[in-house]
Parts: C-alpha cells; structure tokens; sequence
C-alpha cells in the first residue's frame, strides 16, 4: 500500500506567488517554495495553467488536492463542491448537489475550470490525478494532500494504487520528489497506525 510514500502533516504551508519574470534571492536550502494549488494567486487553482505557472515561477512543490468521483475516479480539486471553482450550476441546471462525489468524472470533465478566475482561462478543465501527475513532471516536487479524507472512505487505497500506476509519479518517488499529506489529523494518524502495525 503505502509504505514508499512518507505521510506527512504541515501544521504550516508556506504559499508563495511570485511575478513571471521577477528576480527572487536564493531561498535557504532548508526552505521550499510551494505553489499552493499551482500559482493560484495568478491563475485559476489546481487547473494546468496554475501548474504550469507555478513551476515557471520556481516552484520546489506543487501542491494539489485529492478527492474521488461518483464513478471512483480521482480528480484535483479544493471544494466538496463544484460551484465555487466550476460553471456546474450552468451545466447542469437540474442537479440539486454539486458535491465532487455526485458527479461522474465525464461529468466533471465538461466544466469550465478557468472561467471564474479570469476570461483568458476559460476552457480549463479539473485534472485526474493522472494528468496532474503528468503536468508536474517526475523532475518537480509534488505535494499531494488527500482533501478532506472522511468524505472518501478508502481513498488512500486509490490513491496508493493510481500513483504506482504512473511511471512519472514512480520516477519522482524514487528521486525523494513526493510528499503525501492530509489536513485530517486522525485519519492521518490512523493511516499511519494502520501501515506500521
């Protein structure tokens, strides 16, 4: 199961968007930048072109948030719900939830992603796993967090299984280029428990 990945809790996360182009001192060895859902400050988060601004930027990390579809698939995004970050309620009139876990990922896939934070990033899409995996590249830091894993019981499970699936994400592993973290402290520790006993 997990065993390769070090789980990790930040009591901190350390966000930092810097201006394409703007000259920025050496950090300290001992400090890593995070782009905290990509370059969210300049684009719209968790969606590919916050990751790819992000990693212009200098990003070490860049951190994502985890959650699973109606149809088990694992997607990248913050909310429960879709309505803050996506144009669900117009795509789908009719529903009366837009929580991540009713929708199919073909459902999700026909949301704009981009379009609430700024016209030139209409059309972005949410991002599986996968493709976010891919979109950071096994040279980056990538920081994963399980969002709000007590809504998803048994995601770790998925989680583990998708990312051995993924030669980039093996790659990055094995340069020490992960961290896997949850906000939820007990279930944390209890991932924690359940993989040492």
């Amino acid at each position: 199961m997990f065993r390769p990945i070090a789980l990790v809790t930040l009591a901190v996360s350390l966000a930092v968007a810097v201006p394409s182009g703007a000259a920025t001192a050496a950090a300290p060895p001992d400090v890593a930048v995070i782009g905290h859902r990509g370059s969210a400050a300049m684009a719209p988060e968790n969606t590919l072109a916050s990751i790819r601004l992000a990693l212009r930027q200098g990003a070490d990390y860049v951190e994502n948030d985890i959650m699973r579809t109606k149809d088990g698939k694992l997607v990248i995004t913050h909310d429960l719900s879709l309505a803050r970050t996506t144009n669900v309620e117009q795509v789908f009139p009719d529903r009366t939830s837009y929580q991540v876990a009713d929708y199919t990922l073909a459902e999700i896939k026909r949301l704009d992603a981009g379009s609430w934070f700024g016209s030139e990033f209409a059309g972005q899409r949410i991002l599986t796993l996968r493709e976010w995996v891919e979109a950071v590249g096994s040279g980056n830091g990538m920081l994963l967090e399980a969002k709000d894993p007590w809504a998803f019981p048994g995601i770790e499970i998925d989680i583990d299984k998708e990312l051995r699936s993924i030669p980039t994400f093996v790659q990055a592993l094995r340069k020490g280029n992960v961290i896997l973290q949850a906000g939820d402290e007990p279930w944390l520790r209890g991932r924690l428990k359940a993989l040492q006993g």
